[in-house]
């Protein structure tokens, strides 16, 4: 039964494409004449004018809506206000252990660390509300 429908399978797209799917050269050329085609109409498609692409990328130029930038910026602000003040408590926590550490990285500079990072999230949120 398979073998069947597979052979009335074949037999429509040979009569479709006027060629055999037995004789792979009749099947190549077709293939190549399609491609050819396609290609020189691309060709032509190609030959863009300085003019024309200006004014195609001032065209497509993307613009966000107002709720996905206050969304977007209010995210990276959180972020750094909530990093700072929860890192800012951590750190008060395990200052004694810290001070008591054999590391060289004190507080001086984890809070400048913490600074750091959570600034530039901040700096992210207000970039992001207005560019």
């Amino acid at each position: 039964m398979a073998a069947a429908r597979r052979n009335e399978l074949v037999s429509w797209i040979e009569t479709r494409l006027d060629c055999s799917l037995n004789d792979p050269f009749s099947f190549v050329s077709l293939i190549d004449s399609i491609t050819m085609s396609s290609s020189t109409q691309n060709n032509s498609a190609l030959d863009v004018q300085p003019k024309d692409a200006k004014r195609a990328l001032a065209e497509d130029a993307y613009d966000d809506c107002l709720s996905c930038r206050v969304t977007g910026s209010a995210a990276f602000i959180g972020l750094g206000v909530y990093s700072y003040y929860s890192g800012l408590k951590n750190l008060k926590m395990n200052e004694k252990a810290i001070m008591q550490g054999t590391t060289k990285y004190k507080m001086g500079s984890r809070r400048l660390g913490l600074f750091t990072i959570s600034a530039t999230l901040v700096g992210m949120g207000i970039y992001r509300a207005f560019n």
